[in-house]
């Protein structure tokens, strides 16, 4: 949770930084990165994050009410839904994603349940509704892969998604195939981020293979891109993809959420922790961007384990057992 939320801090600045003039200097990003910031901001990834968990608690985990949707919309925290922006919407489901990590295949099924049950009545168009659960899939599978313990960087990405696709009888777009096919061949090329800005914006490369076709890139295979590269540093794969430049309030969301369920909180750089929480009399960006402040998030994120544990009814409960995992998993 504390990946996205200053993966998702990094990028807004960077948004920002864009309609500047003067680039950002990076070797000064910790002063400018994480400060409160002085700009209006449109409802934030976060604040859908933290609508969907108090929903999970409160609901049930299991529900299939709103998977599709924020069940509680206000000004300030408008609904995502896969329509607006089919990969803010895989984001916004990041509660869900992590409860239910073990079996990515149900959250699947259990999306495509709602949408069925909603395009027939209400004429949604299907293409849009296929690409969200695609993307949903490789963000699902993904976060599977990093919290089960599996040798992420020793094997291709590619071959893992589409094999779990394979498992349920579905077939992933061409499209994404193709992302996840660039991000395989820009990890073992070992790309740099030049060559990911030409590849963008769909300049030839001279190491360029046949089997890849320049095409525009997807939030999520910058993201995969960034944090394969350097799987160990959360610092590193953040900085890289927040440098690219591309929709950064996307990216560098994704790519904190992955970064931070493989390294955890102890990958995190404590002056990064120390910047987005509250100071005493000083607004923190924070509770600015998703609406509660590092020790509310703590607990909601305790509160998400206990659902993950087992609890009935975590928003009552003291979980003060231990939580007992084979050797390699992860906590979600």
């Amino acid at each position: 949770m504390f990946g996205a939320a200053i993966g998702e801090i990094l990028g807004l600045h960077c948004q920002a930084k864009l309609n500047e003039a003067v680039p950002p200097c990076w070797l000064e990003v910790e002063r400018w990165g994480f400060e409160p910031l002085d700009h209006h901001l449109e409802p934030t990834l976060g604040k859908a994050i933290v609508t969907r968990a108090q929903d999970l608690i409160q609901l049930c985990p299991t529900s299939t009410q709103g998977l599709l949707e924020s069940s509680q919309p206000s000004a300030s925290n408008p609904r995502i839904t896969p329509q607006t922006d089919a990969t803010q919407w895989a984001i916004a489901l990041l509660p869900n994603l992590l409860c239910q990590y073990d079996s990515p295949e149900k959250l699947i099924i259990q999306t495509q349940t709602e949408f069925i049950s909603q395009a027939l009545p209400q004429a949604l168009p299907l293409p849009q509704t296929s690409v969200s659960t695609d993307i949903l899939r490789i963000l699902a599978t993904t976060i599977s892969l990093i919290l089960s313990g599996k040798p992420i960087s020793e094997t291709l990405i590619s071959d893992q998604i589409l094999a779990t696709a394979s498992l349920q009888n579905v077939t992933v777009p061409s499209h994404l195939t193709a992302q996840l096919t660039w991000v395989d061949t820009a990890i073992a090329q070992h790309w740099g981020l030049e060559a990911v800005r030409q590849f963008g914006k769909g300049q030839p490369l001279p190491y360029q293979t046949s089997s890849i076709q320049t095409a525009a890139l997807e939030p999520i295979s910058v993201a995969l891109y960034g944090f394969l590269s350097t799987p160990e540093d959360f610092r590193l794969s953040l900085l890289r993809v927040a440098q690219l430049g591309y929709a950064p309030q996307t990216t560098c969301t994704l790519t904190g959420i992955l970064s931070g369920a493989y390294t955890g909180m102890a990958g995190i750089p404590l002056s990064w922790l120390q910047s987005i929480q509250t100071r005493q009399g000083q607004p923190n960006s924070l509770l600015q961007v998703w609406g509660l402040d590092g020790t509310a998030l703590v607990h909601l994120a305790d509160q998400l384990l206990q659902i993950w544990g087992g609890v009935y009814t975590p928003a009552r409960s003291s979980f003060s057992y231990p939580v007992i995992l084979p050797p390699k998993i992860r906590y979600p």
